[in-house]
């Protein structure tokens, strides 16, 4: 039996019902997925400040008496650093709904996000700033360690002496540093030549045979000697300051 063909104007209104229905439930789904992302929003940077202030807290409770101390410090620092500027962006919304935010108060998410990161960005030069002036002091206490002071001495090292600790001056003032450690440095080669000075009088004492010079230009020494405890207890004051403060910087961003 042969069927009939169906007139092409009873199909059109059940093409129009499926489109109606294909878009409300696309429509749906752009809903419910928008209102996802904007819970997310919300929650992951509440979630990332909170981790956030947690790897803040462990590296600033970090103690700093020791080389080592301060290496573990300079660590812990430093990824904080390197998280915050990664996550510069994290108030960015998905530009699929950042249409949206002029809808329903949605724009005061962001702009509590962006009240939040500013904050912690700017909190960011304050870390960098206590980076340098550690990563100079390293520095420092490696130009003074590479010297030979801490080996025995003889008549046969005392010009090493002289041309380590010249070398010393020398690497000492090319040390590139931060403001808050220019004092630190200005002092470290003033210790720096002492030394330098100390050693040459010796030097010329002992070859002259002038043993009252060389006494006295050995005193000097030990003196000078006592100019690198002053610049150590002096740079330790410095840095309890620079932490303090990074510490009162720190608590006002809870």
């Amino acid at each position: 039996m042969k069927m009939k063909k169906v007139p092409i104007i009873l199909t059109k209104p059940r093409i129009i019902v499926a489109a109606i229905v294909g878009l409300l439930i696309a429509v749906g789904g752009y809903t419910y997925w928008s209102a996802q992302v904007w819970n997310n929003y919300e929650t992951s940077y509440a979630a990332w400040k909170q981790d956030l202030d947690h790897d803040i807290d462990a590296a600033l409770q970090l103690p700093t008496t020791t080389s080592d101390e301060r290496s573990k410090k300079v660590a812990e620092l430093k990824a904080v650093v390197m998280t915050i500027k990664e996550n510069q962006s994290a108030c960015d919304i998905s530009g699929a709904v950042a249409w949206q935010q002029n809808v329903g108060g949605l724009g005061a998410k962001i702009k509590a996000c962006e009240e939040m990161m500013r904050p912690v960005v700017g909190y960011s030069s304050k870390l960098d700033s206590t980076l340098a002036y550690l990563e100079a002091e390293r520095r420092l206490a490696d130009i003074i360690s590479s010297t030979a002071t801490n080996t025995k001495q003889t008549e046969k090292t005392w010009d090493a002496q002289v041309a380590s600790w010249s070398k010393a001056i020398n690497d000492i003032n090319s040390l590139q540093v931060s403001d808050n450690f220019v004092a630190t440095k200005e002092y470290a080669i003033k210790y720096a030549k002492k030394m330098e000075s100390t050693w040459k009088s010796l030097v010329i004492a002992h070859k002259a045979k002038n043993k009252a010079n060389y006494l006295k230009a050995y005193a000097e020494i030990t003196r000078a000697h006592e100019m690198l405890t002053v610049l150590a207890s002096d740079s330790q004051a410095r840095l309890k300051v620079i932490l303090s403060d990074l510490q009162a910087s720190y608590d006002t961003l809870k």
